[in-house]
């Protein structure tokens, strides 16, 4: 299971590099630090200036796409073939934010896959306590992803 999670998290880096996204900017400072046998992902990142607005916080924005990303990860580690994603769905409650110089904890697990669609959880937490929690629902095309 560690070594499909850390395939999918290379992949995840690579594409971000490919094409201009907002991924070139975070994804490079995203460190996976856990995989259980159940494919729970646990990611930290330092806050850099880059990620934040003028306030130097986290936007809401930021810590969705972040979200995203990791509850993405999660799916395509658990997935036998390599396969492409849409995120169709997202509730997403924000209880606080991150500023520069702190290091966010990041989690991540898919709850059941039925037929062609993942159901996700997410949660950011910032000196252990919870700042943004997260219900991602991701269709499965089940087309191989680019090399």
């Amino acid at each position: 299971m560690q070594a499909k999670a850390f395939s999918a998290f290379q992949r995840l880096k690579t594409m971000a590099t490919q094409k201009p996204c907002f991924g070139q900017i975070l994804y490079p400072h995203l460190e996976l630090l856990e995989v259980s046998p159940e494919a729970h992902l646990t990611f930290s990142l330092p806050i850099h200036k880059d990620f934040c607005d003028d306030f130097g916080l986290l936007s809401t924005g930021t810590l969705t796409t972040l979200l995203d990303a990791t509850t993405t990860l999660t799916v395509w580690t658990l997935n036998e073939s390599s396969t492409l994603t849409l995120s169709v769905n997202m509730n997403v409650s924000f209880y606080g934010s991150a500023k520069i110089g702190e290091i966010i904890i990041l989690k991540s697990k898919c709850t059941s896959i039925e037929g062609k669609i993942a159901y996700t959880q997410g949660e950011i937490h910032k000196n252990n306590q919870l700042i943004v929690s997260g219900l991602q629902n991701i269709i499965l095309t089940h087309k191989n992803l680019p090399n």
